[in-house]
């Protein structure tokens, strides 16, 4: 148990400096460093209950948070936000824009590489511990029952408080730690997915119930033009990554002409929960109507809920007879929108390998 603690320790180490890319030990908040450790601990013992040789069950612990820990540095890097759980449920979206960064290597990457197989091949034997090497310190069964109470102690910890979204999570309470507050099973979720549903679909189906006794009560006899009038084109453009950055910097040439050049616009201010990354949660919340803000924990509803067919704007206006299309100049399969856009009724889709002609930026 002792030699369990004390990797658990190391490990941590090295992931908080990885994850920060650069020597990390301390936290800003008291009492996190053992719920950091804890959450190694929780790896370790969960690995082990499948692979009862202590040696490898301590690489494969080891490599996963290396490798968790770097992708944390290069996304915290790149996007500016933490790395959630979700994110990982958006592998192949990552993997597509992965290719268009570059990826500098801090010392501290080799380093940490080196001192785990280190210690796998070496450590071991400088304390003695023989009996290590070839099994793992507990019974299959003590090993449950340990991951269990470990797992217990981290969701009793988690569900007392709030994802922390800041720039400063890792620093504050441990990248590690920050990491594990993002998974759903450590949350008791404070709303139930199928109000949540039953709601919005009432509040949508009361407001195409008004809009159809509107229509209703125009006389289309004495209208000409009914159906242009009241089915405009309606097209939605979304663009959160688009900023109006010359609003404050002077430049020689003008920067959006276009955009600038639209007259008789209503124009606003749009906030966004997103930011540099997950822009597919806008997506969700403008077609439905439903804030990410009701979830307890970071989520993301196109590889979480959207499971199944779902009401939504696009149904909205099929239900007034128009066709809908959804376009996005992106690869198909970019956070599952090709599974999605269908369950939310979209009549047709286009995607980018439909685009003709296409010129392409940065790859």
């Amino acid at each position: 148990m002792i030699q369990i603690i004390i990797d658990s320790i190391i490990l941590y180490l090295i992931s908080q400096s990885v994850s920060a890319g650069e020597i990390s030990f301390s936290l800003r908040k008291k009492g996190y460093l053992f719920y950091n450790i804890l959450c190694v601990v929780l790896c370790l013992y969960f690995i082990s209950i499948f692979i009862p040789n202590y040696r490898i069950a301590f690489l494969i612990t080891a490599i996963l948070i290396f490798v968790l820990s770097l992708t944390m540095y290069y996304l915290h890097e790149f996007r500016g936000t933490n790395v959630n759980f979700s994110d990982i449920l958006s592998i192949n979206t990552a993997k597509e824009v992965a290719g268009g960064y570059t990826y500098n290597i801090k010392p501290i990457f080799v380093f940490a590489l080196i001192f785990i197989f280190f210690m796998f091949k070496i450590h071991f034997d400088f304390i003695g511990a023989y009996r290590y090497i070839l099994a793992f310190p507990h019974s299959r069964f003590t090993r449950i029952v340990l991951c269990i109470v470990v797992f217990l102690l981290l969701r009793k910890k988690i569900s007392e408080s709030k994802y922390d979204y800041s720039l400063f999570a890792g620093k504050n309470e441990g990248y590690l730690y920050n990491f594990f507050s993002s998974i759903s099973i450590f949350h008791k979720n404070v709303c139930d997915d199928a109000e949540i549903e039953k709601a919005k679909d009432n509040f949508i189906a009361t407001s195409y119930k008004i809009n159809e006794e509107r229509v209703n009560t125009i006389d289309t006899n004495t209208s000409q033009d009914f159906n242009n009038i009241y089915r405009p084109h309606i097209i939605v453009v979304m663009n959160e990554s688009f900023g109006s950055a010359h609003r404050r910097v002077k430049t020689n040439v003008e920067v959006t002409p276009y955009f600038d050049s639209l007259k008789g616009l209503t124009k606003g201010n749009l906030y966004v929960n997103t930011f540099g990354g997950g822009t597919a949660n806008t997506e969700f919340e403008f077609l439905t109507g439903m804030s990410i803000g009701n979830y307890e924990y970071p989520v993301m509803p196109y590889n979480n809920f959207v499971k199944r067919d779902k009401y939504s704007l696009a149904r909205y206006f099929d239900n007034l007879g128009y066709k809908t299309v959804a376009m996005h100049p992106y690869t198909a399969t970019n956070y599952h929108r090709d599974k999605v856009y269908k369950r939310f009724g979209f009549d047709e889709l286009i995607f980018f390998d439909e685009f003709k002609n296409k010129e392409e930026v940065r790859n």
